[in-house]
């Protein structure tokens, strides 16, 4: 008869790693962040420009009007919120 293996999935605590976003100790089931709310936390920090990954490449015409239309895309949503 064969045993049957029984994985614990429970999130674990990393001994000694840090959560980039505050500090507190990482969990697994998030790594490398200690939450949820942590985890997107960074997320919009990457949408938002706050990180960004600098290169020498120059942004083709292309990119820049996809770009401007992106933010008067963003500005009139707001419109309708701000007002």
């Amino acid at each position: 008869m064969s045993q049957i293996k029984i994985m614990d999935i429970s999130p674990k605590t990393s001994q000694g790693a840090k959560c980039p976003v505050c500090g507190a100790p990482m969990n697994a089931h998030y790594k490398p962040f200690c939450s949820k709310h942590c985890a997107d936390v960074d997320l919009n920090r990457w949408f938002t420009g706050n990180y960004v990954v600098h290169t020498n490449e120059q942004p083709t015409e292309e990119d820049l009007v996809a770009s401007v239309m992106e933010q008067k895309e963003i500005l009139n949503k707001n419109k309708g919120t701000l007002g």
